[in-house]
């Protein structure tokens, strides 16, 4: 999901309205998301004068660090973009597979 600057993050709704991290996790998958992106960076550049961050409250705000933190590490990792799989399953490194 990719809101232009000026509207809310349509992640806003479920870090707002659901109890936990795993619920807005869940929430997402059934919704067919596999994986978040999050710019750093960009959030907080963009902050002060548009509705990029995805909560409204401390709530939502904590909501969506637990979120990050449930689907840590992300898979992938640049300076301060990282990717974090949903729901996909993730293969034990000792595995064969």
């Amino acid at each position: 999901m990719t809101p232009s600057p000026y509207d809310a993050s349509p992640l806003r709704g479920p870090l707002e309205d659901l109890a936990s991290a795993a619920a807005v996790r869940d929430w997402l998958v059934r919704h067919g998301y596999t994986h978040l992106l999050v710019n750093r960076r960009e959030m907080a550049r963009m902050a002060s004068d548009y509705p990029v961050v995805p909560w409204k409250s401390p709530g939502g705000r904590r909501r969506f660090q637990e979120l990050l933190n449930l689907t840590a590490p992300p898979v992938v990792l640049v300076g301060e973009v990282g990717i974090f799989a949903l729901g996909v399953a993730r293969a034990d490194p000792g595995s064969a597979e």
